[in-house]
């Protein structure tokens, strides 16, 4: 409908090295950033792609891998939607401002919503955002929020999602919920490399 492609790779054993998280991937040290830039190189040789808009995101475990990809291949990734994951590395510097929108529940009980606040404030303070957040979705039980004055516009949002635990949100199973896909999409598309440079 958009006219972008989507790749789902199956991770090692069902499983992303993203940091800390999760067997068997870390206990075997796969590379899984590296495979990241593989797949897409792969995509790459066989379809029409615009390298300046490839993105990443996942979810729980998934979610985690976003994060990683974020935090050590964005001269790959111009942006990042982690749902259900934070970030499970002990360094996340990298080199440019990277645009991140998170979604949660607040009574996630595999991965805790304190861990996901405080990997977006993270990503805040690294992207120079200033403390103030604005409001830019509230409906039903779901409210986004998006932090102001984010360097090269590298907007950092947060979506929480009331009475909901750990699952991707779709405005179908959950009445009141924000549908993270379109969610996403309407972030991603606004966050091309072309603005933010490399």
């Amino acid at each position: 409908e958009q006219g972008f492609i989507v790749v789902h790779p199956d991770g090692y054993g069902a499983s992303w090295n993203a940091g800390w998280c999760c067997s068997p991937a870390t206990e075997d040290g796969i590379d899984d950033v590296q495979f990241a830039r593989d797949l897409v190189a792969a995509v790459s040789a066989q379809y029409c792609i615009d390298p300046d808009r490839i993105f990443a995101t996942g979810f729980s475990n998934g979610g985690f891998m976003s994060h990683r990809l974020g935090c050590e291949a964005s001269d790959l990734f111009a942006a990042i939607a982690p749902a259900s994951g934070v970030i499970a590395t002990d360094a996340c510097d990298p080199p440019r401002p990277v645009p991140v929108i998170q979604t949660h529940g607040k009574v996630d009980l595999i991965v805790p919503y304190s861990t996901g606040i405080e990997s977006n404030q993270q990503w805040a303070a690294h992207n120079a955002c200033s403390s103030t957040t604005k409001v830019v979705y509230r409906k039903g039980l779901a409210t986004c929020s998006v932090y102001q004055g984010c360097a090269d516009n590298a907007e950092v949002e947060w979506c929480e999602i009331r009475g909901m635990g750990h699952v991707w949100p779709t405005s179908e199973t959950g009445p009141g919920w924000i549908d993270a896909t379109d969610t996403f999409w309407e972030f991603l598309s606004r966050h091309p490399f072309g603005q933010l440079g490399r």
